[in-house]
């Protein structure tokens, strides 16, 4: 739509507002045409999503849930969140306990990979003094391994051996 009155009538429709109250619109590129290009449905799309926000039968809302597999995912999020009270509260409890979850999950799996990132670190500089590299190699090797600053090569050299002096 490139007429903007034609945007703005369009948007005044589908959001109930009056035209009036619709200063300015700005038309924005989107990748409806590269997503949909063999399909030809993107502008289907947003008219469903337009009807869909609009429905106000259940009829509507079953007839655009079949259509979209995206609209009926919206629409069984919405029946779910718009049973009763007690039902909305279990839904919240079980989507939060799901976050919970992925979240301890993401965090273990960042542990683990900075225990095992350390591990290689302290074989490298174990093996690199076995074979009488100097600290300079080492601390080179250590940054271009495992794309460390030259700080934080040289903490962990003065960690690993100190601790190994101290064995």
């Amino acid at each position: 739509m490139a007429d903007e009155l034609a945007r703005i009538g369009f948007l005044s429709a589908i959001l109930k507002l009056n035209s009036s109250d619709i200063k300015e619109t700005r038309l924005l590129n989107t990748n409806l045409r590269k997503l949909h290009e063999n399909e030809k449905q993107g502008i289907l799309d947003v008219l469903l999503w337009a009807k869909f926000l609009n429905a106000e039968r259940k009829e509507e809302f079953d007839m655009l849930a079949e259509k979209n597999s995206y609209i009926n995912h919206a629409y069984q999020q919405l029946q779910i969140i718009s049973q009763d009270k007690d039902k909305r509260l279990e839904y919240e409890a079980r989507q939060k306990a799901i976050w919970d979850h992925n979240q301890l999950m993401l965090e273990a799996e960042q542990r683990g990979i900075e225990r095992g990132m350390e591990q290689g670190i302290h074989a490298i500089i174990l093996n690199s003094l076995e074979d009488n590299l100097s600290k300079e190699k080492i601390l080179d090797k250590l940054q271009r391994y495992f794309s460390l600053t030259e700080e934080k090569a040289k903490n962990y050299y003065e960690r690993f051996t100190r601790n190994d002096e101290n064995n």
